[in-house]
């Protein structure tokens, strides 16, 4: 080995020339385990373990100087070999050129140095941090609501609590106030129980003794062997009224308990009280005596009973029967208690007897189509006799299978010729159509009695003269019906039955009362329709009509000025006085005038009139009359007689306040020709009562008797006494009464008397006004007497109550 590798192999180890790490820097711990190092020195650690790169060798760039090479090249070899090894090889690469070393060491400076850590890996574990971050925030938001939400819960669920408990508390007042009225109730009854007791107990006692005192004393009869008592008979169900509702004051409502409207037509009603409730209440109560009362779980549930309840009646319990048969009585007539209470009020009542029932003609009921409609166009062209005999035979063979609404149409077309039809046709239909009635409902029945009306007066003669058994059936099977019929359809049957010449006074006493018990449940057109049927025939009901009048005041708007007319001449005609009524009426023509709602002058000069009849005043409906009056050329007779009568009253009853209207004396001269002119004949009655009682006047009173006499003020009275035949008025008047001056009252029994047709009280009051003395003799009284005796002491009695006339 030549010198200078010696020196330098020599140096190696420690100089390290030729820039190759030392000794201790290069790592052979892995393949010179158990050799110790020069110096004693521990193993080396390789580079890397601290963290330091290694340094490039220059001019070695082909060279692998990792720890990993230096290892694998020591196994097995010391290290001379490895060294003289190495050796060669930097050799060899040194022999290429520094060139090539130098760009190599430039590629090898220019590559990038490892970084000391891995910014990837950070960044991930940096977004994953602000993930993190983000989910542990929206958890403690969430935590949050939760928490809050959880709060409000608490306190909604603390609220109700707090108002089951308010409720709980009310409720449990209720159920202590129910307590209490059960008790009172029991209370009630028991009291009821006993005082029925003691009347019963009275009242046998006295049939007991009756029945002594009437008895005579007869020997004891043989008494027969004692027999053994028969087996109990099963128990016999009683049929019992349904309970109603409570009468006020008996069976008293909780507090604030609604009231229950009355039940519609046709549903039963429903139980006044529980009879189970009432017994666990009564048993409830600490010493409350127990009240008798009906099982009503007695009754089956299969049998459907509605309308009424079943209970066993046992002979032991005869005053709990007797308790419960008054209380029943008592509590009968509760829909006419709430229908008066409900009337009392301001809220008007529902009209629970509407009907709308549809009379248009199908050809699914009656007679087929094909034959009914040959039948209409017979009746409509029938005019001969023969042809009225052919449709009359038609009519009766097709008679039973005809519907109602079909009869009462073909008798709506016979209008014309009704008087034409032969006599054994009228026998025959009176006959069937009686019996159809019977078996009518009330609408058909209705529409049956209202085709009379379009009969003329002579057509409806006939037809009573040859079937009068009709008229008997109408007027029986209607009263049975009063509380069916809709307002419309009673005044439908009313008319018809009047029409027909109905007079019998106890049909019109039920059909008074049942109208007067429902006026509330008629409109004021029914109201209005009702009041002129009656008045037509000459009858009234003064509290029917009192209560109509009273119940069309505040609704009077609702009136056509037909309606209003003809319910005010029904008024005025039977003398009902009613002030809210023509003040109602008297303003509502004022305004109805300024939109021509169609009164002619007429008009209000009757209007006027009737309420000088009924003693009203409305200073502003005479003033409109005068107003129109004077813008109208021609005026009818009548209405000036009813004009001229109209200032009488005034002058005579309300003079200081007519005074702003009164008419010139020049048109009342005019007024009274004219009322002299067409008002020449007063007689109310029978030519030859009158000159009866004509005569007997002249016997009894001294001077110039007269009949038929016109007084000063123009009015006539039907017999006058005068002191000089030329003297303008008499003495004494007499007026008499007739069927055309009265009127017949509805609302009393056929023994009462009969009352003045309003007109003809209004001219005796005008009469009296003016210092007149009037006495009035009733023809019917009149002819009761018998001999000319017995007729003037009854002319004296009625005489001697004017004065001292008869002196």
């Amino acid at each position: 080995m030549p010198p200078e590798c010696s020196a330098c192999f020599a140096a190696a180890p420690t100089a390290a020339p030729l820039g190759l790490p030392p000794a201790g820097a290069l790592n052979l711990g892995a393949g010179l385990a158990g050799l110790s190092l020069p110096g004693g020195a521990p193993p080396p650690l390789a580079a890397g373990a601290l963290g330091l790169a290694q340094p490039a060798l220059p001019g070695l760039a082909g060279l692998d100087t990792s720890a990993a090479a230096h290892a694998a090249a020591l196994q097995g070899t010391d290290l001379n070999e490895y060294y003289a090894r190495w050796w060669s090889q930097y050799g060899a690469v040194a022999a290429k050129g520094g060139a090539e070393d130098a760009n190599a060491a430039g590629a090898q400076e220019a590559q990038p140095k490892a970084a000391a850590f891995d910014k990837d890996a950070l960044k991930k574990l940096a977004e994953q941090a602000a993930k993190n971050a983000e989910v542990e925030e929206k958890e403690e938001e969430e935590r949050a609501a939760r928490e809050k939400a959880a709060q409000e819960a608490a306190a909604v669920q603390a609220v109700v609590a707090q108002q089951q408990a308010a409720q709980a508390q009310q409720e449990a007042q209720a159920a202590q106030a129910a307590q209490a009225q059960a008790a009172q109730a029991a209370q009630a009854a028991q009291a009821a129980q006993a005082a029925q007791a003691a009347k019963a107990a009275q009242a046998a006692q006295v049939q007991a003794q009756a029945k002594a005192q009437a008895v005579p004393a007869v020997p004891a009869p043989v008494l027969p062997a004692p027999v053994a008592p028969p087996p109990p008979s099963p128990q016999i169900p009683q049929i019992v009224p349904p309970p109603q509702a409570p009468m006020p004051g008996i069976l008293p409502s909780a507090p604030g308990a609604p009231v229950v409207p009355p039940p519609p037509p046709g549903q039963p009603s429903p139980p006044a009280y529980d009879l189970e409730a009432l017994k666990r209440l009564a048993g409830g109560l600490p010493g409350a005596p127990p009240v008798p009362l009906p099982d009503s779980r007695a009754v089956p549930k299969s049998m459907g009973f509605s309308g009424f309840t079943l209970q066993t009646n046992a002979p032991a319990q005869r005053d709990n029967d007797s308790v419960q048969k008054m209380l029943a009585r008592l509590q009968g007539n509760v829909q006419g208690a709430k229908q008066a209470l409900s009337a009392t009020g301001s809220a008007p009542v529902p009209l629970p007897f509407v009907q709308h029932t549809s009379h248009k003609l199908s050809g699914n009921s009656g007679l087929a189509e094909a034959e009914w409609e040959p039948l209409q166009e017979n009746v409509k062209a029938a005019t001969s006799r023969s042809e009225l005999e052919e449709v009359s035979r038609d009519f009766l063979k097709k008679f039973a299978f005809l519907s109602v609404e079909q009869i009462a149409e073909i008798l709506r077309l016979m209008e014309v010729k009704a008087a034409s039809y032969p006599k054994d046709f009228y026998s025959e239909l009176g006959s069937m159509l009686g019996h159809k009635l019977k078996s009518a409902t009330s609408p058909q029945l209705a529409l049956t009695m209202s085709s009379f009306l379009y009969w003329s007066a002579e057509g409806r003669q006939r037809f009573i003269d040859c079937s009068r058994d009709f008229l008997s059936v109408a007027t029986s099977e209607v009263p049975t019906r009063l509380m069916e019929l809709a307002p419309h359809e009673l005044n439908c049957c009313l008319a018809g039955v009047v029409s027909l010449g109905c007079s019998d006074h106890k049909f019109f006493v039920s059909v008074g009362k049942s109208a007067q018990a429902r006026h509330k449940t008629f409109g004021p057109k029914e109201l209005a329709s009702l009041l002129t049927i009656l008045s037509e025939v000459r009858l009234v009901h003064v509290d029917l009509f009192t209560s109509a009048a009273q119940a069309i005041a505040p609704r009077v708007r609702e009136l056509r000025p037909a309606e209003l007319m003809r319910c005010t001449r029904a008024l005025s005609r039977c003398g009902v006085k009613n002030e809210a009524f023509c003040q109602a009426v008297g303003d509502d023509i004022c305004g109805r005038w300024s939109k021509q709602a169609g009164l002619r002058c007429e008009d209000l000069v009757e209007l006027c009139w009737c309420f000088a009849v009924l003693e009203a005043y409305h200073h502003d409906l005479l003033q409109l009359m005068f107003q129109v009056l004077r813008e109208t050329q021609k005026v009818s007779a009548d209405a000036l007689c009813q004009l001229y009568e109209l200032h009488l009253s005034l002058e005579a009853e309300h003079k200081a306040r007519y005074a702003a209207l009164r008419i010139d004396d020049k048109a009342v001269s005019s007024l009274l020709e004219h009322y002299k002119e067409n008002r020449r004949e007063c007689r109310r009655c029978s030519e030859k009562v009158r000159s009866d009682i004509t005569a007997a006047v002249k016997g009894l009173l001294e001077g110039h008797v007269q009949s038929n006499h016109r007084t000063s003020v123009g009015l006539l009275s039907d017999v006058a006494a005068m002191r000089k035949r030329s003297s303008t008025d008499g003495y004494v008047h007499i007026d008499i009464d007739g069927a055309l001056s009265l009127i017949r009252p509805i609302d009393q029994d056929e023994t009462a008397g009969p009352l003045v047709d309003g007109a003809v009280a209004f001219r005796r009051r005008i009469l009296q006004k003016n210092g007149l003395r009037v006495a009035t003799v009733r023809e019917s009284d009149w002819k009761n007497l018998e001999d000319q005796k017995e007729k003037r002491r009854h002319l004296r009695s009625l005489l001697s109550a004017l004065g001292d006339v008869l002196e």
